[in-house]
């Protein structure tokens, strides 16, 4: 189970933790959520899939890598990745249990203007949006 959980929860996991303290589980947390429109179009998607086309597959991973590193350097997490009409989409939470801080808000901009800098290094035009509010989790 390890290789799914993000390594922030593992330790949330454990008998002892379960035992001890449920504070982390459901509560109402001011959480930042941030969506990134990554620029990958669906073309280049269906190309990194095909095996043959290696330099398409490693564009796409190099997206995805520095997407990765900025989120997990301001200690947020990524949601989800999302391919729709819409193009294609991360979802990334700064704020959630047990890494959360007072500048969540402040940490999300930060990334996103990492991400939007390493974005257009790599040629592609990154949009983010940011909000914050309340929410159960």
């Amino acid at each position: 189970i390890k290789g799914y959980v993000p390594g922030a929860v593992l330790p949330m996991l454990s008998k002892e933790s379960y035992e001890d303290d449920m504070r982390w589980a459901n509560e109402i947390r001011h959480v930042t959520v941030m969506f990134v429109n990554l620029g990958l179009q669906e073309h280049n998607l269906l190309a990194a899939a095909d095996a043959r086309q290696r330099d398409a597959m490693e564009q796409v991973h190099e997206v995805l890598v520095g997407v990765q590193m900025a989120v997990y350097q301001y200690e947020g997490s990524i949601n989800k990745f999302l391919m729709d009409d819409k193009g294609s989409t991360l979802i990334a939470c700064f704020g959630l249990a047990p890494v959360s801080h007072d500048d969540d808000a402040l940490r999300a901009v930060l990334a996103s203007l990492y991400i939007c800098e390493r974005l257009f290094d790599l040629s592609f035009p990154a949009s983010i949006g940011i909000t914050s509010g309340d929410v159960f989790c």
